[in-house]
């Protein structure tokens, strides 16, 4: 073996490693959105005026008082009448599962938001299966 074919080897182990397994979306499941809109309804009953922000509702939806519990939301698009919220919640109190990403597809009609459809996937800790977010379930 040549050092340059060490090199591009070395070089190519270095990128998987540090950059990790990407998330595998089209295994994510799909959630129940009833409930989550049954609340923002009753938020809308309520007049909340943090209505008219897909980040803030999605904030509230899944506010958590576990302070050990990394919580990253980011809009990945927004128009008009559609939005796509990313949440992303890592340091999960569970033996298995270590993180949940939720991709929350939201629609806007008749002056409010609701939600379309919820993407769900996993991050098992380390030793419970998969390191990435995944559908597929922790061990």
């Amino acid at each position: 073996m040549t050092m340059r074919q060490l090199t591009t080897i070395v070089t190519l182990l270095t990128s998987l490693a540090c950059c990790g397994i990407p998330d595998d979306l089209d295994s994510f499941i799909l959630e129940d959105t009833n409930r989550y809109n049954d609340r923002i309804g009753d938020w809308k009953a309520n007049r909340e005026k943090w209505l008219g922000d897909p980040i803030l509702i999605t904030r509230e939806l899944f506010r958590s008082d576990d302070p050990e519990r990394k919580t990253i939301i980011n809009l990945e698009s927004k128009a008009i009448d559609r939005a796509t919220v990313t949440l992303t919640q890592e340091g999960l109190s569970d033996d298995s599962v270590d993180g949940e990403k939720r991709i929350i597809e939201f629609q806007k009609g008749n002056g409010f938001w609701t939600i379309k459809q919820i993407r769900l996937g996993f991050k098992c800790w380390k030793s419970r299966g998969h390191t990435n977010y995944s559908g597929d379930p922790c061990s």
